[in-house]
Formats: C-alpha cells, structure tokens, sequence
C-alpha cells in the first residue's frame, strides 16, 4: 500500500530536494570550472610546446635550403 504523506512532510521533503538539487548544482559549477582551468593549461602548455619545437622541426628544412644554395651539387 502506497505511504500517504501530509502536506507538512510533502512541503519537507520538497525543501529537502531541492535543498539537494541545489547543491548538485553548485558542485556541477565547481568542477566545470575546474575542467575549464584545466583545459586551458593544456592548451597553453601545447601552445608553448609548439612554440618551442618549431626551429628545432624546420632546422633540417633550412639546412637542406642552405646548402642548396651555397653549394649546389651537380
């Protein structure tokens, strides 16, 4: 047989949830934000990787065009 509740524990328990739903909410913000710093570093550090990796990547490029130039073989 299904529990009849009165309307002061109907009002409880509505205050309850969403007393919960509330804080759900709030920690769902939290580590949203956290992930969003989190990406961001990543994205920053990739940025600086790549930054830092481009004259060592393009190094054999420039040697190959230097010595094409100043002493092409024939």
């Amino acid at each position: 047989m299904a529990k009849v509740y009165t309307k002061r524990e109907m009002r409880s328990r509505r205050k309850r949830f969403m007393a919960m739903a509330g804080t759900m909410d709030f920690l769902g913000v939290v580590g949203s934000c956290a992930v969003i710093l989190v990406c961001t570093m990543l994205i920053a550090s990739l940025v600086s990787w790549v930054r830092s990796d481009i004259p060592v990547t393009l190094a054999p490029v420039e040697y190959a065009i230097n010595t094409a130039i100043v002493s092409p073989e024939e």
